[in-house]
């Protein structure tokens, strides 16, 4: 009678899901690195098996422009969907800083555009209150972005984490870090 074999690491390890995604959810960000990062590394870390984000950069354009971006997209989108098959957008989001003074023109723009239902998320005073939320709650009001960042490089003094600058990586999972 043969000896029975144990089983190799590839064979015990899990197997990657082949659930088709339920949702598709693009978002379009004003900035070129800060927001772009953070929304990629929240999508790494959260591993979403039924969810598929897309991330797209603004390119640091008018709140205008990254909301006509959204909409070029969609259209590519629906494009793509007719040629390939592919899934059109179940939701897509336009994120701009509150110090932007054309947003409410942006705002107006994406709710005109019936063909898409694009929904705008103002960040105030900036994107980098959203980071501060992670290390701590604040009601604080805030005036400019300078005063979000100096009260961020406090938190993460001290919670031992490297200090905030624009294009740092793998933010999102440095504020959310398991203890």
């Amino acid at each position: 009678m043969p000896k029975k074999r144990g089983k190799s690491d590839r064979e015990l390890k899990r197997k990657k899901s082949s659930r088709q995604p339920k949702k598709f959810i693009l978002i379009v960000v004003e900035g070129q690195e800060t927001e772009y990062n953070y929304f990629s590394d929240l999508k790494e870390d959260l591993k979403l098996p039924t969810t598929t984000i897309k991330v797209a950069s603004g390119s640091g354009g008018s709140c205008v422009d990254i909301v006509k971006n959204a909409i070029k997209l969609c259209e590519a989108n629906q494009r793509d969907n007719q040629k390939k098959g592919k899934p059109k957008y179940d939701e897509v989001f336009c994120l701009f800083d509150g110090d932007r003074p054309e947003y409410q023109e942006a705002k107006n723009d994406a709710h005109g555009y019936s063909r898409y239902t694009i929904k705008p998320i103002l960040s105030i005073p900036c994107f980098e209150f959203w980071f501060l939320l992670h290390f701590r709650y604040t009601s604080s009001p805030f005036e400019n972005c300078k005063q979000v960042i100096e009260q961020l490089n406090r938190a993460c003094c001290t919670s031992r984490k490297p200090l905030y600058f624009k294009a740092l990586r793998q933010l999102f999972c440095g504020c959310c870090a398991r203890k």
